[in-house]
C-alpha cells in the first residue's frame, strides 16, 4: 500500500518502482494524461488515496528532484489543477482562496514543466500547459504554449479556438480572426461563431457581429452566451425593442423542458398522422364542376419518415416506405438514396446495385451516385473500381467526407498506405471530429511505423468513441509492442472494462504489469488469461516464469 510506504530511506532505483506504482494507481482512479475538463468525479476513498500519493511524491521529489516519469508528472499537474477548481476554493474567503489558487496553479505548472522536450509526451505537456493557462486567464502564457501545441496537433479545433481567444484577449483581433476562420473551416460550432462576433465587435463592426451571434444560435438555439452578446450589441445600437425581444427569447432558452415537451408532442402527432396515412385506403376525390380544380400536394413527411426509419435501424420499414414513395413519385432523389442505403444495410446487394445503377443513369453529375457505386464495388471485392468511384465523388464534391474515409479504408486494406493517409487527412480537414477518419489515420500511421502519431490519433478517436473496445485493444497492443508498459496497462484496463473475458488482453496486461514490477497483479491476470484460453502460450509461459519455472 502506498500509505504504508516510507520514501525517506529509498534509493533512486527504489523510487522508480514506487513512482510506477503511483502512476498506475492514479491511472486506475481516472486521472488522465491530457487536460479535458477542469474537474474529476471520484469517490471519497479515491480522493484520500490521491491525496496520499501527492504527499508521498512531494516528499520523494524533495529528496531526488526530477527523477520521476513524465506520465506521473502530467497526472500530478492535473490533480493540482482539479484542486484549483475544488469546492473549497468556492466556499472559502476570497483572500484565502486566491492565495491558495495561486499556489495550486504554480504546482500544476511546475509538474507539467518537468516533462522534457525530448520526451514522447512533451506535446501533451505543452497542450496541457496551454489549456491550463487559458483556464486561469494567463493569456500570454496560453498563446506561447498553444502555438507550440498547434504544431503537434494541427487540426485540433479546441487548440485553435483557445489560441484565438488568447490572441483576442491580448489585443490581436486580426490574428484571432485568422485562427477562428481556420477553425470554422474544420467545423462550425456555436462557440466559434460567438468568438468571431466578439472580434468583429472589437473591430467596430456591430452588424457583422450580430450576424455571427445569430449564426451561433442557428447551430444551438439555447446557447445563452450568444443571446447575451446580441442583447448588449442591440442596446449599443439603440435598438431597445429588438433587445427586449432577444431577452424574452433568452428567457425561453433557459427553460428547455417546456420546449422539449412541445417538440415531443408535435413528434407524436406527426407519427400518429403518418400511421393513419400509411394504413388508410385509397382516397376517391369528387370534383365538383362549380368549384375550381385544386391540385392536391403530396405531403413531404413520408420521405422524412423513411429516413428516420433508416437512421433508427428499422431497415425493412425504410425499404417499404421508400418503395411506396417511388411508386407515387419515381424521380424522388431522397427515396432512391434511402432505398439504396437500406438495401446495403440489409446486405441485399443485388437489388441495391440495380437501384444504384438506375440512380446513376439519371444523376451522373450527382456525387452521391458515384459514392454508392463505390460502396457496392467495395462490397463486391472490386477495390480498384471502388477507389475510382470514390475519387469521382470527391472530385464532384470535395466535402464528401464519407467518400474520403471509405476510399482511405479501401486503399489501406490493399496496402496503399500513403494514399490512405492522404484520404483520411482530407476527411479531417472537413471535420476534425470525425471518428472514422481518426481511426483510419491511426491504422495508417501504425503501418507507416509512426506509432507515436498512431497513439495520438487513437487518443482523439477514444475521446469521440469511448465505447469502441476494439480501438482500446489496438492502442494497448501498439503500446505493448513499443514496450510502453505503463500506458499499455491503462489501455488494456479500458478495453477490459468493455470485454472482461478476453484472454489475449489479460495475458498481455499481465506481461506488462510484470515488466513494471507489479508481480502479484501480473500473476492474477496471467492465471485468468490461461483459464479463459489454455492455448494462450505467451500467458502460460510468463505464468510459469513467475511461478519459478524455466522460460
Amino acid at each position: 500500500m502506498v500509505s504504508e510506504t516510507g520514501v525517506n530511506g529509498m534509493t533512486p532505483e527504489e523510487l522508480k518502482g514506487f513512482y510506477e506504482q503511483c502512476n498506475t494507481i492514479l491511472a486506475h482512479l481516472g486521472v488522465p494524461l491530457k487536460f479535458d475538463l477542469p474537474f474529476i468525479l471520484i469517490t471519497e476513498d479515491a480522493a484520500q488515496t490521491i491525496t496520499t500519493i501527492i504527499q508521498k511524491v512531494e516528499q520523494a521529489e524533495q529528496l531526488y528532484p526530477n527523477e520521476g516519469m513524465s506520465d506521473l508528472y502530467l497526472r500530478m499537474g492535473l490533480v493540482y489543477w482539479y484542486a484549483f477548481h475544488g469546492i473549497l476554493m468556492r466556499t472559502a474567503s476570497k483572500d484565502w482562496a486566491n492565495a491558495k489558487k495561486k499556489l495550486l496553479r504554480s504546482r500544476a505548472r511546475d509538474y507539467m514543466a518537468r516533462v522534457t522536450q525530448t520526451d514522447d509526451l512533451s506535446s501533451i505537456a505543452t497542450y496541457n500547459m496551454g489549456m491550463l493557462a487559458v483556464d486561469a486567464g494567463d493569456w500570454a502564457d496560453a498563446e506561447m504554449h498553444l502555438s507550440n501545441a498547434l504544431k503537434h496537433f494541427p487540426n485540433d479545433r479546441k487548440i485553435i479556438e483557445s489560441l484565438a481567444k488568447s490572441q483576442l484577449e491580448l489585443g490581436n483581433p486580426m490574428d484571432a480572426m485568422a485562427r477562428i476562420d481556420d477553425a470554422l473551416a474544420l467545423e462550425e460550432t456555436q462557440r466559434l461563431w460567438v468568438l468571431k462576433g466578439r472580434v468583429l465587435r472589437d473591430l467596430n463592426k456591430p452588424q457583422e457581429a450580430l450576424d455571427c451571434f445569430s449564426r451561433s444560435l442557428s447551430l444551438d438555439s439555447r446557447f445563452i452566451e450568444a443571446y447575451d452578446h446580441i442583447i448588449v450589441v442591440l442596446h449599443e445600437l439603440g435598438r431597445t425593442e429588438d433587445a427586449s425581444v432577444a431577452e424574452r427569447q433568452r428567457a425561453m432558452a433557459r427553460t428547455p423542458d417546456l420546449d422539449q415537451k412541445v417538440t415531443d408532442l408535435i413528434s407524436e402527432l406527426k407519427k400518429a398522422s403518418a400511421e393513419t396515412t400509411v394504413g388508410a385506403p385509397p382516397r376517391h376525390f369528387i370534383h365538383i364542376a362549380e368549384e375550381p380544380k385544386v391540385e392536391v400536394q403530396v405531403e413531404s413527411y413520408p420521405a422524412e419518415l423513411a429516413r428516420e426509419a433508416l437512421r433508427s435501424g428499422n431497415y425493412d420499414s425504410a425499404i417499404q416506405m421508400a418503395e411506396h414513395i417511388l411508386r407515387e413519385e419515381p424521380g424522388s432523389v431522397d427515396a432512391q438514396l434511402t432505398l439504396i442505403e437500406s438495401l446495403v444495410k440489409t446486405n441485399d446487394l443485388a437489388r441495391a446495385d440495380h437501384v444504384a445503377h438506375t440512380f446513376y443513369e439519371n444523376n451522373r453529375s450527382d456525387p452521391r451516385s458515384w459514392y454508392w457505386r463505390g460502396v457496392l464495388a467495395e462490397n463486391e471485392g472490386k477495390w480498384g473500381a471502388s477507389v475510382q468511384y470514390f475519387s469521382k465523388a470527391v472530385s464532384l464534391d470535395p466535402r464528401q467526407i464519407d467518400a474520403w474515409v471509405l476510399m482511405g479504408d479501401a486503399l489501406l486494406k490493399n496496402g496503399k498506405v500513403s494514399g490512405a493517409d492522404e484520404s483520411y487527412s482530407r476527411a479531417l480537414q472537413i471535420n476534425g471530429n470525425y471518428p472514422r477518419a481518426w481511426l483510419g489515420k491511426a491504422k495508417a500511421m501504425r503501418e507507416l511505423g509512426r506509432w507515436g502519431a498512431a497513439i495520438q490519433c487513437l487518443d482523439k478517436y477514444n475521446m469521440l468513441e469511448p465505447r469502441d473496445k476494439d480501438s482500446w485493444l489496438l492502442k494497448a497492443d501498439i503500446l505493448f509492442e513499443k514496450e510502453k508498459h505503463r500506458r499499455a496497462v491503462e489501455a488494456y484496463d479500458r478495453f477490459l472494462e468493455l470485454d472482461q473475458d478476453d484472454s489475449h488482453a489479460l495475458g498481455r496486461k499481465g506481461i506488462a504489469l510484470n515488466a513494471i514490477g507489479m508481480q502479484d497483479e501480473a500473476r492474477k491476470c496471467l492465471e485468468e488469461a490461461v483459464r479463459l484460453d489454455s492455448t494462450n502460450r505467451d500467458a502460460a509461459k510468463w505464468l510459469k516464469t513467475l511461478d519459478g519455472g524455466d522460460e
